[in-house]
């Protein structure tokens, strides 16, 4: 048993570099993505912690810490914070800190255990009676509410939709079987080997997904690098036929996209084109064109211009007094006449007619 948890811990360092590597090659920097670069690096730590201590360097007191290290306590609420982020869901710095509580709690205690180590001692007998049980709940509820908010606010699968909804399953399952081996007394070999064997075979499924994912963004699967039938039949995409891009690494773009867009605004750059945004997302624009071609399916200008009407009707819904003229400018259009042209292509109307009918009336802003 202990080889094998020596392997499992070997395979989870492994992977998790390689899944630190291919995410420098492929260079998508969404925010999710970094959120996940923030568990690969608890995973590496946690795996290297357990092998120094318990197969390197092992004092008198290596069990205590190989076991009490307080690692899985990250776990939920990382996966946590790349839910509310893949469903947009904004939160602020003092909640999130909420959430890292438990752990810098126990790692407290854990650095004091460490120092005055007495295994009869108040220390050491909370932390065998108390860190399992909340690892247990911390899996469990953070398990639970991922799986809770995937269905409370249904979006359109991607990516990274696939990979966070597998997640908390794992996390509910491996705190199930978790409560079963606590009912056995902690002193029981088998109870600590199996307890540790559970835990770190959770590491490395989660491990072996996220390569996966990051594998698919990067290359694709033989069923990504198949284009749909429709799409060859569109004349504007047969120019990227041969370097068509894999869908799975579309979709990426695609969600890169829609964050600088939605999030950072940056259709109020008067002076946005198709390569100034490839340049700011480090896509390249011949990239960035098959996107908004064979995934978005507008052109770069249609899909700015919606964005900026948008813009301008959700300014006009908050405050109804603003002079529309100084309203089309702030929102990145060059000229008056532009902006006339898309409102009434967009709305049905023209701004002083959408500006008089929002007052009586909810009303559409996209046809």
């Amino acid at each position: 048993m202990l080889l094998l948890i020596l392997l499992i811990l070997l395979a989870i360092i492994i992977i998790n570099l390689v899944c630190i590597y291919i995410d420098r090659k492929s260079m998508l920097r969404l925010p999710i993505e970094n959120i996940f670069n923030i568990g690969i690096y608890c995973l590496i730590l946690h795996a290297i912690h357990v092998v120094v201590f318990r197969y390197i360097y092992t004092p008198p007191i290596y069990l205590y810490l190989d076991w009490a290290a307080p690692y899985a306590l990250l776990y939920g609420p990382i996966l946590f914070f790349a839910t509310m982020t893949m469903l947009k869901k904004g939160y602020q710095g003092k909640k999130m800190a909420l959430h890292f509580i438990p752990f810098c709690f126990y790692s407290g205690v854990y650095l004091i255990g460490m120092i005055n180590y007495n295994s009869e001692g108040f220390v050491y007998q909370f932390l065998k009676l108390t860190i399992v049980k909340a690892i247990i709940l911390s899996l469990f509820i953070y398990g639970i509410t991922s799986l809770h908010l995937f269905n409370r606010y249904p979006i359109k699968p991607t990516v990274h939709f696939k990979l966070l909804t597998k997640i908390p399953v794992i996390l509910c399952l491996v705190a199930f079987l978790l409560i079963s081996t606590s009912i056995v007394k902690h002193e029981s070999n088998f109870t600590y080997h199996i307890t540790r064997f559970m835990l770190y075979t959770m590491m490395m499924l989660v491990s072996i997904w996220i390569l996966d994912h990051r594998i698919n963004l990067l290359i694709g699967t033989g069923d990504n690098r198949l284009e749909d039938a429709s799409l060859k039949k569109q004349e504007t995409n047969r120019r990227y036929y041969k370097s068509a891009l894999p869908r799975a690494t579309l979709l990426a773009y695609e969600e890169k996209v829609a964050h600088a867009i939605n999030e950072e605004r940056l259709y109020l750059n008067p002076s946005l084109d198709i390569k100034m945004m490839a340049d700011y997302l480090h896509i390249s624009k011949h990239h960035l064109s098959q996107v908004f071609s064979m995934q978005i399916r507008k052109t770069f200008n249609e899909y700015i211009s919606e964005a900026r009407i948008k813009h301008v009707c959700d300014v006009l819904k908050s405050n109804n007094n603003i002079i529309i003229e100084h309203l089309a400018y702030e929102s990145g259009f060059n000229s008056k006449t532009s902006f006339y042209r898309h409102f009434k292509q967009h709305t049905g109307f023209t701004p002083s007619q959408y500006q008089e009918n929002i007052k009586t009336k909810p009303v559409a802003c996209i046809n």
